[in-house]
């Protein structure tokens, strides 16, 4: 659907190694789109509707180093402050938060990605390591690097507007991930039965954070909390998590 990007000139025309920012525009108008790509490095956003994006081919891990929101968002990197930032879309209408988007089915075949579906229930699948998923609505900020590491370069990620989100299914069939389920019923699972191949991962079923400061050398994950007329309301549901 309609947005507007920015990456650096370059005589090679080479597109997601010179982004300076992507970012969706009128999250309230847009149609179910279906995407596919044959490769990786790829900056995607689905807009409104219910979208289908895949990107690399089945059984090839072609697809590495993506950011892909099902919804509306933006993907801002700052190389002066060696910092990148993918945020999904959030509107305040008459002092209450709006979510445009619908159910949207991701798949990814190879690691190192930034997927955040957005509003509903979302089907997200990667078929590889080194990942930050939201099932729902959020923001992840991350050093910048030339590799495009993700896991080990977190600097924050967090869920935002906790009551917004649906039934989300997350399936990822490789370790270094940082997932958040988000609002409702979330089934959540990393690595494949019998491989072993899962390991070294935070992992929310719910909304929460987890902050990285490797100045003071610390790492504190928390989970979402509200407080409304002095009650503490904590936005959730039933989750499965299968960790191999």
């Amino acid at each position: 659907d309609g947005g507007e990007s920015v990456r650096e000139w370059n005589a090679d025309n080479k597109v997601f190694d010179a982004i300076k920012y992507v970012k969706t525009t009128n999250d309230d108008n847009g149609d179910a789109d279906t995407i596919n790509i044959h490769g990786g490095k790829n900056a995607v956003m689905g807009g409104a509707a219910g979208d289908k994006i895949e990107i690399g081919d089945q059984n090839k891990n072609n697809g590495n180093e993506n950011v892909v929101l099902g919804d509306g968002g933006s993907y801002v990197v700052d190389k002066t402050n060696k910092e990148v930032t993918v945020a999904t879309s959030r509107e305040v209408k008459d002092g209450k938060v709006v979510i445009y988007g619908d159910v949207d089915t991701i798949n990814i075949h190879g690691g190192q990605n930034t997927v955040m579906g957005g509003a509903a229930g979302d089907k997200i699948e990667l078929y590889g390591d080194d990942n930050i998923v939201l099932g729902d609505g959020g923001e992840s900020v991350r050093e910048w690097n030339a590799e495009n590491k993700v896991f080990d370069a977190i600097k924050s990620v967090k869920t935002t507007d906790g009551d917004n989100g649906g039934e989300d299914r997350i399936n990822i069939h490789g370790g270094k991930n940082a997932v958040m389920g988000g609002a409702v019923d979330d089934k959540i699972n990393i690595g494949d039965e019998g491989k072993g191949n899962g390991n070294i991962n935070v992992v929310l079923g719910d909304g929460g954070s987890y902050v990285v400061d490797k100045t003071k050398k610390e790492v504190v994950v928390e989970t979402s909390r509200e407080i409304k007329d002095d009650e503490v309301i904590i936005h959730g549901g039933v989750d499965t998590i299968n960790i191999h």
